[in-house]
């Protein structure tokens, strides 16, 4: 009797420690989830991050180039100028109706 009374005391204790490294593995497990949920979550705010700054490059990069053509324009309209710094005729602003098309406010600010 006392050999089977200290049998189960000691299976009864291995029990008890399978438990706790049962436990203690969940944990853990549920701890890496946690960590590779974090990581990946992580990853994608990186990504959002740069496609909002790469569309903001962009259209940086887009207004920049819709300035250096509206330079242009006004570097060619310039150009079509009397040097000597005479007052346009009215076939001068018969031209430039016709050029508002291209210029559009510029015009009326070169006029101006």
């Amino acid at each position: 009797m006392n050999f089977l009374r200290r049998a189960y005391l000691f299976l009864n204790q291995l029990l008890n420690i399978r438990i706790w490294l049962a436990s203690i593995l969940v944990i853990l497990l549920i701890l890496l989830l946690a960590l590779t949920v974090n990581n990946a979550r992580e990853k994608d705010t990186a990504d959002l991050f740069s496609r909002q700054q790469l569309a903001s490059a962009q259209s940086a990069a887009s207004r920049m180039t819709e300035v250096l053509a509206q330079i242009e324009r006004n570097i060619i309209l310039f150009s079509h100028f009397d040097p000597q710094g005479r007052f346009l005729a009215s076939i001068d602003y018969q031209e430039m109706e016709i050029l508002y098309g291209v210029w559009g406010k510029t015009i009326e600010a070169v006029t101006v």
